[in-house]
């Protein structure tokens, strides 16, 4: 029984520090968002933007530190391109994706 009790304590100290053994991730810069192809038409009379609506603030939860890290900088990525393809690479003069004529 004592060697059980042994054996399993040694087993739960390994698992602790294993578990603290991480690696720590630098965070790698943030892709710049690629232009869109757009077909100009020559000669149009250009129209007048029309005026943007509030800034849409969106938060995302993800894990910047640790063992997940190399995932979370993948979500980043991959909610990045989202916004680049819903708002079609259309930016305002601050960076921000245009989306529904409201700055995101």
């Amino acid at each position: 029984m004592k060697k059980l009790v042994s054996v399993l304590s040694l087993l739960a100290i390994l698992s602790v520090i294993v578990g603290a053994c991480v690696q720590q991730v630098e965070p790698t810069a943030t892709p710049e968002p690629t232009e869109a192809p757009t077909e100009v038409p020559e000669e149009e009379p250009t129209e007048e933007k029309e005026e943007l609506g509030e800034v849409l603030k969106i938060g995302m939860l993800s894990m910047q530190s640790g063992a997940m890290a190399l995932y979370g900088q993948q979500q980043y990525r991959g909610f990045m391109l989202g916004l680049e393809y819903a708002s079609g690479g259309e930016t305002d003069d601050e960076g921000r994706f245009i989306i529904a004529n409201r700055p995101v």
